[in-house]
């Protein structure tokens, strides 16, 4: 059994705002251009804005171009698309949902934090735990029916959920 999730409405929102930023980035820098005050610098706060915001959502944008899916839920593995990262099942220990992100316990985390091939990214990982997450706001599903897929796709007994 295999499950696709493609992007949502919350994501597409997020990268018209990424667009939106650097279009107010570009009318600043050229209607202050003649300015000698605080305000001739006024496009660097939306430039930041729009780089911050850019880079964490390059990934699925071209994901969203290409027409391919955030997730792929199978019966041995939970793919991470966008990081392209393969979860498989026998090394899962939990899965948690909370403030639309899916937490994944690993069994030997470090394993998967060598795949992460963004060595700032790794970084941030692994301070962090290391915890490796699923961003679902980004993903066109409700978390609760996402959550019942997962489970219906677990082979064997027992659900990943601790």
């Amino acid at each position: 059994m295999e499950f696709q999730v493609r992007q949502s409405s919350s994501f597409i929102m997020n990268i018209i705002l990424v667009f939106f930023a650097f279009f107010m980035a570009a009318v600043s820098a050229l209607y202050f251009r003649n300015s000698t005050n605080w305000l001739h610098y006024f496009f660097v706060v939306w430039l930041i804005v729009a780089f911050a915001r850019g880079v964490n959502y390059w990934k699925y944008f071209i994901l969203s171009l290409r027409g391919k899916p955030v997730i792929i839920i199978t019966d041995r593995y939970i793919a991470d698309e966008a990081n392209q990262i393969k979860y498989y099942w026998n090394d899962i220990l939990g899965l948690t949902e909370q403030n639309l992100y899916l937490y994944i316990k690993l069994r030997d985390p470090n394993t998967y934090l060598k795949k992460v091939r963004n060595p700032l990214r790794r970084f941030l990982i692994g301070v962090s735990g290391p915890q490796f997450r699923l961003n679902l706001d980004l993903v066109k599903c409700d978390p609760d029916v996402l959550i019942e897929l997962i489970e219906e796709s677990v082979p064997g007994e027992g659900s990943p959920n601790n």
